[in-house]
């Protein structure tokens, strides 16, 4: 069986890309907040055209609350990938966070439609819309 590849700056295989994104998040969980930072920037380097690795970047900032940086790589994951549920959901909620409700609103419930089969950006994106009508935020 052949190795399913993603070509960017070289080709990567899946595998190779999904141990590099998982590297920057266990750096994120120990703390390691530069170390992660440029393991995610090698990732979003190698895989222009993924925003899997924008979206983990958005996650390390915001976790950093770093949220203008976090806000910038969420939309450029949208921009790369205008259907990823993840992405419409993770800007939302940090909108949501950053009281900026009227945006952020819409995208959470555009992550919903997105992720039609109720995955977990639903499930996130749900949550977080239901805590805001709970009044949470």
């Amino acid at each position: 069986m052949a190795e399913e590849t993603l070509t960017g700056l070289v080709e990567v295989s899946k595998e190779e890309a999904r141990l590099m994104l998982e590297t920057g998040y266990v750096y994120m969980e120990m703390g390691k907040f530069r170390e992660a930072e440029q393991v995610l920037d090698g990732v979003v380097a190698l895989l222009p055209r993924s925003e899997a690795p924008l979206i983990a970047l958005g996650n390390l900032f915001s976790a950093q609350g770093r949220m203008d940086k976090a806000l910038t790589s969420y939309q450029n994951a949208i921009k790369i990938s205008p259907d990823s549920a993840a992405a419409h959901a993770f800007l939302g909620e940090t909108l949501l966070l950053s009281k900026k409700y009227d945006e952020a609103l819409p995208l959470l419930n555009k992550a919903c439609q997105l992720d039609s089969n109720e995955g977990p950006a639903f499930a996130h994106a749900d949550s977080l819309l239901r805590a805001h009508e709970q009044g949470a935020f």
